[in-house]
């Protein structure tokens, strides 16, 4: 499930769209953007240097 309200496709969860290793998001973290909150990884994490332990 992306979008936990479906009255409201601004709103997504997080969970089911990260891709990276490096990007921790918990179980109901989420986010609203009225352009595109699918894109939240390429539109809002722009530095993210490390590696995953």
């Amino acid at each position: 499930m992306v979008h936990p309200v479906p009255e409201q496709p601004r709103v997504v969860l997080l969970k089911p769209l990260i891709t990276s290793p490096l990007i921790e998001v918990g179980a109901f973290s989420h986010y609203n953007d009225p352009d595109d909150p699918t894109a939240f990884e390429a539109r809002n994490v722009l530095y993210h240097y490390g590696r995953k332990s």
